[in-house]
């Protein structure tokens, strides 16, 4: 699970950067409602994060470092989805750019799927680490080899 984790995470950060690429300079300028930085630099930031982390996971060898980040990952998609639900945000994620646009579902069906990509990552990174077989787990506990 957590080598699917990584291709995904691998295959977000380079569809961001491809609708960086394709998204105009007036868009890219706006400013993120939840991070209050200009959506050029979300994009950058956010795609390097994802590829830089999707690589680790696929070629990481520990398996407790690949459960946390995938676990931390999630975490924080999940809270800034929470924060934009908070404040409002009428728009779609600004995970994937100007893709959404050519998506052919609804904006609405397209944020629960980000919602749910998001809890997802938080669930199979935190069940990772809590049955890391030999390690100490989340709680101190974990499932030994033997």
């Amino acid at each position: 699970m957590l080598g699917g984790a990584g291709v995904m995470l691998l295959a977000l950060g380079l569809l961001k950067w491809i609708s960086m690429v394709m998204t105009g300079p007036e868009r890219l300028a706006v400013v993120d409602p939840v991070l209050q930085a200009p959506t050029g630099w979300v994009y950058a930031l956010g795609g390097a994060l994802e590829v830089v982390a999707g690589t680790g996971l696929l070629a990481g060898r520990r398996f407790s470092w690949r459960a946390w980040l995938v676990f931390l990952l999630g975490c924080g998609f999940s809270g800034y989805h929470a924060v934009a639900g908070m404040r409002g945000v009428a728009t779609s994620c600004p995970c994937l750019g100007a893709l959404p646009r050519w998506l052919p579902v609804s904006w609405e069906v397209q944020e629960s799927l980000a919602r749910g990509l998001a809890l997802w990552l938080m669930i199979v990174g935190g069940w990772s680490v809590r049955w890391n077989p030999g390690g100490r787990g989340l709680f101190g506990g974990g499932v030994s080899e033997r």
